[in-house]
């Protein structure tokens, strides 16, 4: 039997449409993205390195592994604190 685990992080919600990102950065000058409007969901796992992402007002400090979404209505940044960092971005429209 195969040793394999899944867990749940975000279910897509009905009429809703996902595009999914791969992001590279860099230390230095945070990318800083305009609110997107109503009904954008940003969600992230961060792969490898370790950063900054969410709400300019909020960001949360990822380590690889971890997980964070937030809403798109609101400036946001993604600041890479390590070289080689990668993320996978998911964007959540309904």
């Amino acid at each position: 039997m195969a040793n394999f685990k899944v867990s749940l992080l975000s279910n897509c919600p009905i009429g809703s449409t996902r595009d999914i990102y791969r992001a590279e950065f860099e230390p230095g000058q945070p990318k800083v993205s305009q609110a997107h409007g109503p009904n954008i969901i940003e969600h992230c796992i961060l792969l490898s390195g370790k950063a900054c992402i969410g709400p300019v007002e909020n960001p949360v400090l990822l380590m690889p592994g971890d997980y964070v979404t937030f809403s798109g209505d609101q400036d946001h940044l993604y600041e890479a604190k390590e070289k080689g960092t990668r993320a996978l971005v998911i964007i959540e429209q309904s």
